[in-house]
């Protein structure tokens, strides 16, 4: 049932996220071929108060059509994974955590220069993944880690240091990034739960004792 239900969501949800990144390539295009890639400057600038609006900013940005594949090809499918699995509002929500820690942590500590392009969102949406299987081990979680090993390892190169124009920093704090966001917001909702469970227990004994 768990995989039937997985193959449905991935039926269900592929429509939308192509739309979105249908969506992000034609601003893309207006950037490239009317406005000379000028929008790019508001990418990621690190510890400069100009360079701020990149970390919401910069995961839309990229250099040319070459990077954009590059990323949206990953994006596509790790988002159908993490919609899988999670449900599309969690995966909305675990989504924009992802990109502002990435982003936030790349303003913070990155080299100085402008960081673009959604690499470091793609590297945390694989690590929360990573997280999430190996901690909630299923049958169909365990086919989800092997699918990230052996489909999405090239990942995890990406953090090493190769080309100067490569953001390979922002590839590294993405993928901690999505662990940070995998443990915090895990404790975070168990804890959001208890409260609602005992919101919910307090309005049964009030209800009891009114009734009398």
């Amino acid at each position: 049932m768990q995989i039937f239900n997985f193959v449905e969501n991935i039926k269900l949800y592929s429509e939308n996220l192509f739309i979105l990144i249908s969506y992000v390539l034609v601003f893309n295009l207006i950037n490239w071929i009317f406005l000379g890639s000028i929008l790019n400057i508001f990418g990621i600038y690190p510890r400069k108060l100009l360079g701020s609006p990149g970390i919401v900013a910069a995961p839309i940005l990229h250099g040319n059509f070459q990077h954009f594949v590059s990323n949206a090809i990953p994006f596509y499918w790790l988002s159908l994974l993490m919609i899988a699995i999670a449900g599309e509002l969690d995966y909305y929500v675990i989504l924009c955590i992802i990109g502002l820690i990435s982003g936030l942590l790349i303003w913070l500590f990155a080299r100085r220069a402008i960081h673009i392009g959604a690499s470091a969102l793609i590297t945390g949406m694989y690590s929360w993944l990573v997280c999430y299987t190996i901690y909630e081990p299923s049958l169909l979680n365990g086919i989800i880690l092997g699918i990230l090993f052996l489909y999405f390892g090239f990942i995890v190169i990406g953090i090493l240091p190769e080309e100067s124009h490569v953001s390979w920093e922002g590839h590294l704090l993405g993928l901690i990034a999505g662990m940070m966001t995998y443990y915090y917001l895990y404790d975070l909702m168990n804890y959001y739960e208890e409260i609602l469970i005992g919101i919910t227990e307090i309005k049964i004994w009030m209800m009891r004792h009114m009734m009398f």
